[in-house]
């Protein structure tokens, strides 16, 4: 026998092929397991170190999370944020009013006028000055079609007046009420056959339409968003006059960095405010910062070798030190996964989904104990059968030799 399979000798009976067949029945055990027993939690291993809610935890999360802090930060050339927190309705129109003036590239508003007032001349003037602006509707789903398409929500008060201005939706894709934003919607279809697009893409369309174009040929619903390292120059109201080359050729998110009916979770575990949430999809947008989730079945095929891997040692290794290596393959395993995942994450852009892989190394040990506890009934049995057996033959002998 060659030295490369000696360690199955000590299997009387056992040769290679039986011993892969039990890594993989080991295996597949282990996925059933990881399956079965968490799906009516809707919990993983990985959401013990989520904050925000421990029922709303990606992959993802966990390399934002390392990502984000790193020291470095590289501040976006394109967009500015124009900070209208403590601004009253009279002070956001002759912002609008003067912003012509500072010859933006393109500008986006993040703010709602649901109701008119006595004294919105100056607002409307100046809204009508900038027929290229991009305002905020609101979008809700439709019952009747399974959420599956939308219509408009609610609206500022001029909508019906000024049909030709641009409009995108400001809804953004959580799991839940309060939920952890981790992408931006790129399109909300209507039951009508058209649809409305959310207020990132409305605004990148204004700025390079090729990007927009891209954008949709990715064929994808929602986008991630690119949170890593990632800040924009931030210019407060009043200070608008001194900031003018800020202003000149960028593009201007105008909108509350302070309201805190507006701050969302986000997945570096910071809380950031609706603007500054739009001004990160929209430099994904425009950079071309897509993060792209690997193929789910590269993701499964990665769990299962890995899994079937430890089941191999599992068989292979003698009971005296086989607790002790097989725990350190895992930890070792544990930070190959981490340290592979984050560089392709911020490498590569590249998502690589271990979720699987965490839950059936943890469990594959579990699966391997009930697999060999399983042989040892069905062997106990077959024993005590053959036992049984042998001794009704003996008597059925013994009778008949009477």
């Amino acid at each position: 026998m060659h030295a490369k399979w000696k360690i199955f000798s000590r299997f009387p009976g056992r040769n290679l092929s039986v011993a892969i067949f039990q890594a993989a029945g080991i295996t597949l055990l282990a996925y059933l397991l990881s399956t079965v027993l968490l799906q009516p939690f809707s919990l993983s291993i990985a959401t013990l170190i989520s904050s925000n809610d421990k029922r709303d935890f990606d992959i993802t999360d966990f390399y934002n999370i390392i990502a984000d802090g790193r020291a470095v930060r590289a501040v976006d050339r394109d967009i500015t944020i124009l900070d209208i927190t403590d601004a009253s309705r009279e002070d956001v129109a002759a912002i609008l009013d003067v912003m012509p003036d500072f010859e933006p590239r393109a500008v986006g508003l993040d703010v709602m006028f649901d109701v008119p007032h006595d004294d919105d001349s100056l607002l409307l003037d100046a809204i009508r000055r900038l027929p290229d602006m991009v305002m905020l509707v609101d979008v809700e789903p439709d019952k009747a079609h399974n959420a599956r398409t939308f219509h408009l929500g609610e609206t500022s008060f001029f909508y019906s007046d000024m049909p030709n201005h641009t409009y995108g939706a400001s809804n953004m894709p959580t799991k839940g009420v309060g939920g952890v934003v981790r992408e931006f919607a790129v399109d909300f279809p209507t039951s009508g056959g058209s649809s409305i697009p959310s207020f990132p893409v409305a605004v990148a369309t204004k700025v390079d339409a090729s990007t927009v174009q891209h954008l949709r040929e990715r064929g994808n619903v929602t986008e991630l968003i690119n949170y890593p390292s990632r800040r924009f120059r931030t210019v407060f109201w009043q200070e608008l006059g001194n900031h003018a080359d800020d202003i000149r050729d960028h593009v201007v998110l105008i909108g509350a960095l302070g309201n805190p009916e507006d701050m969302h979770a986000t997945p570096p575990q910071h809380t950031l405010s609706g603007i500054e949430i739009h001004a990160l999809s929209l430099s994904t947008i425009l950079n071309a910062s897509y993060i792209n989730p690997l193929n789910q079945f590269w993701n499964m095929a990665i769990a299962f070798i890995l899994c079937f891997m430890l089941a191999m040692i599992h068989i292979s290794l003698p009971p005296e030190f086989k607790a002790l290596v097989l725990r350190g393959i895992q930890l070792i395993l544990l930070y190959l996964i981490i340290v592979i995942g984050y560089n392709f994450f911020i490498d590569h852009s590249v998502v690589i989904n271990f979720s699987y892989t965490l839950l059936m190394l943890t469990f594959v040990l579990f699966a391997c104990d009930i697999w060999l506890g399983i042989k040892g009934v069905i062997k106990y049995v077959g024993k005590h059968k053959a036992a049984r057996q042998k001794t009704i033959n003996h008597y059925d002998t013994v009778s008949d030799n009477q």
